[in-house]
């Protein structure tokens, strides 16, 4: 049923091209295409999500909090801390973690997959920087 539909559609496909005459496109045809693709194809220029001025701002207000939490932590987390009553709370996440013990074997294991993945990131960084051209 559908090669019948198929040959009657081409059928009638021929019928209408036969009756239509032969167009000719114009001398300068290729260069008008081509300098529509060549407007439309302009790269897009890379532009990063966080300029430049607002990693300068970023890091310069965490470097401000750090120098002052480091030269007035102590006097004060303790007024804040009783205020909030954050004082009362006795918590330590690596308590469950207090027996644990790493061979000298395991921890270099560690330290050289660590530094292997480190180096395998720079080379896959350099890589891909490289086929991507801007």
């Amino acid at each position: 049923m559908k090669a019948n539909t198929d040959k009657h559609l081409e059928d009638l496909a021929e019928k209408l091209m036969k009756d239509l005459p032969l167009e000719k496109p114009t001398v300068n045809f290729t260069a008008n295409v081509m300098s529509l693709l060549e407007a439309k194809s302009s790269a897009t220029a890379y532009k990063p999500l966080i300029s430049k001025r607002a990693w300068f701002i970023l890091f310069t207000a965490l470097t401000a909090l750090f120098i002052f939490l480091f030269f007035n932590g102590d006097a004060e987390a303790g007024v804040w801390s009783r205020q909030l009553g954050l004082d009362k709370i006795n918590y330590n996440a690596f308590d469950g973690f207090s027996g644990f013990k790493l061979s000298t074997v395991s921890m270099y294991s560690l330290a050289a997959g660590t530094l292997m993945i480190l180096i395998q990131l720079s080379f896959l960084k350099k890589y891909f920087s490289s086929r991507l051209k801007f």
